[in-house]
């Protein structure tokens, strides 16, 4: 048979542009909607309020004792839980994702005494989470959109973030694919990474050098080369010595080092000091007149390459690297 001989398929029919964007704004205004009602609760529900406030202060207990986070969840709830989880690390806060499937299969292992397990499921009866239970010495937090569920009930806090009847995925779409509960989850589970930041490091500034310190890739990590690290965090090196570990263990956490008091050395040039020696941390103050001093407002004309001091209203701010 030739293949002209063969029936043409029949393209398929376009889709009405009207239908389509009736579609997209019954989605956002359904998720709008659940994101207003949970912001609600949490203004005027005080068992929300207090619930939110007793998980974060496990959670807060849990990281200043070296302790971990591990969420865990199955399905769409598993890819919140792996986004958190790295939302968290990013922060400064230890975290890790758990699939409950493989916990039961030896990665059960990862959760030590002193961590808490926070167990992600909109239904709040996640039958492979009630199996995971019995196996887990750990404090217990559910974040559900069901507080009153098996497993809410179960923990030893719940974060709430109930979807209103009317915006359940089975009654706008007549199928029960998450979309409003896994926002519902999302949106909640930012709000306890914030918390928790802020509630483990009160100070902003120190926030975001955190973050920039953890986040250097990207358009972020190109931002936060242009943040201004106080004077008193750069450290002072000798060529003296050929201590290499002693080197990698100080310059930990700092952005810039001084060289034998002339030369002012960002630290993500570490291989270089290693090759050229620089390794013995010595008790001295950086000799600031042998830089150039730099307004604040005018740093956008400092050439590449050059290391200034900055100023603001005739007061040292920082260092820069342009």
């Amino acid at each position: 048979m030739m293949f002209d001989a063969f029936s043409p398929i029949t393209p398929p029919s376009e889709a009405a542009p009207n239908a389509v964007l009736a579609s997209a704004q019954t989605v956002l205004r359904a998720q709008a909607a659940t994101i207003a009602h949970i912001t609600d609760l949490y203004d005027s529900d005080p068992e929300v309020q207090q619930q939110f406030a007793k998980g974060i202060q496990y959670l807060h207990n849990a990281v200043v004792s070296g302790n971990k986070v591990v969420l865990t969840g199955m399905g769409k709830s598993h890819k919140i839980a792996c986004k958190l989880s790295a939302t968290m690390n990013s922060l400064g806060m230890h975290a890790t994702p758990l699939h409950p499937t493989e916990a039961l299969h030896g990665d059960l292992g990862i959760v030590k005494p002193g961590d808490v397990v926070v167990m992600i499921t909109a239904s709040g009866n996640t039958p492979e989470l009630k199996q995971l239970l019995p196996h887990l010495d750990a404090t217990l937090l559910t974040l559900t959109c069901e507080p009153n569920s098996s497993l809410g009930h179960l923990s030893h806090a719940v974060f709430a973030c109930p979807v209103p009847d009317t915006h359940k995925e089975k009654n706008i779409y007549g199928m029960a694919a998450p979309t409003t509960s896994t926002t519902a989850c999302l949106v909640v589970g930012d709000s306890i990474c914030i918390a928790l930041c802020e509630s483990l490091q009160l100070d902003k500034a120190e926030r975001n050098r955190t973050f920039g310190r953890n986040h250097p890739g990207g358009v972020i990590g190109e931002a936060f080369k242009n943040e201004l690290p106080p004077v008193q965090s750069v450290c002072s090196y000798s060529t003296s010595s050929h201590n290499e570990m002693l080197l990698l263990r100080t310059t930990s956490g700092n952005q810039w080092v001084v060289v034998d008091n002339t030369w002012l050395v960002p630290t993500r040039n570490i291989l270089e000091l290693i090759d050229a020696g620089f390794t013995e941390q010595m008790e001295t103050q950086i000799r600031l007149e042998e830089l150039e001093k730099v307004d604040q407002s005018r740093l956008a004309g400092v050439p590449p390459g050059q290391r200034v001091v900055v100023v603001k209203e005739d007061e040292i701010v920082g260092v820069y690297e342009r």
